[in-house]
């Protein structure tokens, strides 16, 4: 009978542990779901980006001289969102998961 009880003992235990298990697997979601959201996000905005940008009246160089202003500003926006995505996957390659506070 105490062997029984024994048993029972441990296959409770397991059962916890298995349950805590899938607990904190459905709690921490993976970083790879987390960098292709934001990898999505940074496309979005370059696309709304390129959306802004207008095409010359002419076919000569002239006609992108109105242009130089608007297209630096693109790049170097261009610039700073790609530091900003370099960073970002920079510092979640030392994430192994991510939960609700970090999102």
């Amino acid at each position: 009978m105490q062997e029984h009880g024994k048993r029972a003992d441990r296959l409770a235990v397991n059962a916890l542990r298995r349950f805590t298990q899938v607990l904190t697997e459905r709690l921490h979601m993976s970083k790879g779901r987390l960098e292709a959201f934001s990898d999505g996000v940074i496309a979005i905005i370059i696309t709304i980006m390129v959306l802004e940008m207008k095409v010359p009246q002419g076919a000569n160089l002239d006609a992108l001289r109105p242009l130089i202003p608007i297209l630096l500003s693109y790049v170097l926006s261009f610039m700073f969102l790609g530091i900003y995505w370099n960073n970002h996957h920079h510092l979640l390659q030392a994430v192994r998961h991510v939960n609700g506070p970090i999102l």
